[in-house]
């Protein structure tokens, strides 16, 4: 690489706004491939391929500079409707988008990518050569200009090819014709004419300009003339203003070829807009700064401080007034800590939502995912994704990503049917596959639903037989809901054939442990020859919690609120009436339902003085199971901040081998308080 001696700033800048680009044009391209001959989706790529040349060729990256050129060739071909989009070229412009990722990943990390894109460059050119059809004729680069300093009205007015290319423009924009004449002496007339294209692409679209390929034309040939046809919710004011930056410009005649108007919002036929309006579904500007994400780590850190702090504040608050009830000084502290409560809440839900990412960060990569393997499965599958500005935080967002790809893999792999066998089933040919997220209270929920053949749970117990993972009188015991669940086991697998998509048993055991880190669950229910559906909880953060701090003996617990059901006391006779044993295991009536109990002191091995007469029951749930967990004290409820101790448990570490602790947390008075994890006890006692 020759430019790593760059300015950090704008090397940075160059690498997230790429990025966006190269994300931002895989997904239009998915919606072309969708919704054939959409040419707002066309010119949008268009756009966003020309961005990506400017910024490459001006940062020094030859090779993307070279491979969006042509993929910004092609792109205009297929704009000027010369060549049809079939599936060779999408396939060609998704190996071009997968080529620029490479070539983006080789200089983020400062490498040669070695992509072959002599390869790429050689496929684009074929297509060019072999499907090109009558070329739409307009402002020729050959037609002799005016050299007076005023132009005639009637090259302002559109040609009947410009006209052409100007028909399926959103009807919302007004379209501009504009002929920029340079000064005869200007030197670099490609590059002033790029730098105006480039200005003027922060405002509007670009759908012609004229010489066509300006960038590589010399100044001997260029003539004085420079043409632009634009399209944009901006008037002329602004056109001028971006245009009359650069230097040596001595005149620019513009014309407003099509008026601009209202009307509803146009979606492609098979997009459908959940939960909101086309009337709403164009999204307000907001002013917005890129800040470091280890800046608002750091300040998320120093809130929870301040959070353990403001606890220990209000004990002493409240051990003040308790012994100086009738002092006006602790009077007027009681008065501020309510404040300082308020503030420290309010400072804390806006931390915590700059760490907060919409999903869509992840669900876009999936449509490609699934396009790509629906394809090489030879199958029919219509992807439909839900709630993805459902937002959750940072830190569990990139945790997502195997957890969904080992689940959609498998749906696609082996979780429809062949097209022929939906058919005989009086199906849909076409499939359907369903990511959606939504906020359910403290928790977000994702859901993948399929409409394939489900999980034949006789297979399943055929499978862990024949793997030992169980004896036959046991799943005799299991419903099937319980025995499906062995899909989760390391290793399980029951796909007939391996193949490179999935069939090792490696993904769903990802899943658990993945989304269990997260302090996360995951269910699955499924219906035999309709189809199969995940659901996923997980927190909104993992870093401040609401929680209930519960004691035993000398030990405090914390309890998350998200995983507490119900809280109950018993005292005298009601103990012993409703907490009893059946094959030596206690059971507690709750709602006419026996549920398992579990006694914390006992289950952390915490030795119990004397078992007392009086004590509170928690009702805790983790997936389709019930705990009773028995506690001697309920201290009350607040905000933890969790401290991960996942780097001292295991074997020969600190703290041995754990089960049930998620994280500690400071109290207010110094205190630890262990984080107990629902899902962990959950999965202890065979849940």
């Amino acid at each position: 690489m020759d430019r790593l001696d760059m300015d950090d700033l704008y090397y940075a800048m160059f690498l997230e706004e790429t990025k966006e680009q190269i994300q931002a044009i895989e997904q239009e391209l998915l919606i072309l491939e969708q919704g054939q001959g959409d040419t707002e989706t066309i010119n949008s790529i268009f756009r966003m391929a020309h961005s990506i040349k400017g910024a490459s060729a001006t940062m020094g990256f030859d090779d993307m500079t070279t491979l969006s050129h042509h993929l910004e060739n092609l792109l205009s071909r297929v704009r000027a409707k010369e060549i049809h989009v079939d599936t060779q070229v999408m396939n060609t412009f998704f190996k071009s988008i997968d080529a620029l990722q490479e070539i983006h990943l080789g200089i983020q990390e400062r490498r040669d990518s070695g992509v072959d894109i002599e390869s790429i460059v050689a496929e684009i050119q074929e297509i060019i050569q072999n499907k090109k059809h009558q070329k739409i004729q307009f402002l020729q680069e050959e037609e002799s200009l005016p050299e007076e300093n005023e132009v005639e009205e009637a090259e302002l007015e559109l040609t009947e090819g410009e006209a052409s290319l100007c028909q399926d423009i959103d009807k919302r924009l007004h379209i501009y014709k504009v002929l920029i004449e340079m000064d005869k002496t200007a030197k670099m007339k490609s590059v002033k004419s790029f730098l105006i294209v480039n200005n003027l692409l922060g405002i509007g679209d670009i759908i012609a300009t004229s010489p066509e390929n300006y960038e590589q034309v010399g100044d001997e040939s260029f003539g004085d003339l420079f043409s632009i046809i634009m399209a944009t919710e901006r008037e002329h004011e602004i056109i001028y203003k971006n245009i009359n930056t650069i230097s040596e410009i001595k005149h620019i005649y513009m014309k407003k070829v099509r008026e601009g108007k209202e009307e509803q919002l146009r979606l492609p036929d098979n997009v459908r807009v959940m939960g909101s309006s086309q009337g709403n579904a164009r999204r307000e500007d907001r002013a917005t700064v890129r800040v470091d994400v280890n800046k608002i780590d750091k300040l998320l850190n120093l809130v929870g401080e301040f959070i353990i702090d403001k606890e220990n504040l209000n004990q002493i608050g409240a051990a003040l007034k308790r012994k100086y009830k009738n002092d006006p000084l602790i009077q007027k502290l009681n008065n501020i800590l309510p404040h300082i409560n308020s503030i420290g809440s309010e400072m804390q839900e806006t931390v915590m939502s700059t760490r907060m990412l919409p999903l869509e960060h992840i669900f876009n990569r999936f449509p490609r995912m699934v396009r790509d393997l629906a394809q090489r499965c030879n199958k029919e599958i219509q992807f439909e994704i839900e709630g993805k500005e459902t937002e959750i935080d940072r830190g569990i967002i990139e945790e997502l990503i195997d957890p969904l790809t080992h689940i959609l893999r498998n749906a696609v792999d082996h979780g429809f049917e062949e097209t022929e066998e939906r058919l005989k089933k009086n199906k849909n040919p076409t499939g359907t596959l369903r990511l959606s997220a939504r906020h359910e209270e403290s928790s977000v929920v994702i859901e993948i639903k399929d409409d394939g053949k489900g999980i034949d749970a006789q297979r399943i117990r055929e499978k862990v037989l024949e793997k030992a993972l169980a004896t036959s009188e046991h799943l005799k015991l299991l419903s099937d809901t319980e025995v499906i669940h062995y899909i989760f086991e390391p290793g399980f697998s029951t796909a007939k054939e391996i193949s490179d998509i999935s069939g090792r048993g490696v993904g769903l055991d990802v899943v658990k442990s993945n989304i269990g880190k997260l302090n996360g669950m995951v269910d699955v229910k499924t219906v035999l020859g309709e189809g199969t559906r995940f659901v996923i909880k997980l927190p909104l953060t993992l870093a401040i919690i609401q929680a209930l701090l519960i004691r035993e003996d000398e030990y405090v617990f914390a309890l998350p609120i998200s995983s507490i059901i119900e809280t109950i006391r018993l005292k005298g006779n009601q103990v012993r009436e409703e907490i009893h044993e059946v094959g030596g295991l206690e059971i507690f009536d709750w709602r006419e339902q026996a549920i398992p109990v579990i006694r914390i002191g006992k289950y952390f091995d915490i030795q119990e003085t004397k078992r007392s007469d009086k004590l509170f029951i928690v009702i805790v749930g983790h997936s389709e199971r019930k705990f009773a967990l028995v506690v001697n004290k309920l201290v009350g409820e607040q905000e933890v901040v969790i401290k991960s101790i996942g780097d001292f448990i295991g074997k020969n570490k600190l703290f041995g081998n754990v089960q049930g602790i998620s994280g500690v947390s400071i109290l207010g008075d110094g205190s630890f308080a262990q984080i107990i994890d629902v899902a962990a006890i959950s999965r202890r006692m065979g849940g």
